[in-house]
């Protein structure tokens, strides 16, 4: 069975993170996702680590949902991820 994580349409970000992956670290943020499964949304945390350069966080921990959206109204679900 197949878990659904969020119900609805959303975006999945990861804030850059200059610390951990240096001066050239950038914001992640998914293309939309509709009610994404909690896989869909570990292949969103692996694929932010190309931008955000953090290789050092790499374990998949939760997802919570921002206060804000994005410009069409999806809520962003900030990824967890740790070491």
């Amino acid at each position: 069975m197949t878990k659904i994580a969020f119900k609805g349409k959303c975006r999945a970000a990861v804030r850059a993170n200059e610390f951990f992956g240096g001066t050239d670290s950038k914001d992640y943020i998914s293309d939309v996702l509709d009610s994404p499964t909690w896989g869909e949304l570990f292949e969103c945390a692996k694929a932010s680590q190309a931008l955000t350069l953090d290789i050092h966080h790499v374990f998949f921990e939760n997802a919570h949902q921002r206060e804000t959206v994005d410009m069409d109204g999806n809520a962003l679900l900030s990824l967890s991820l740790g070491s």
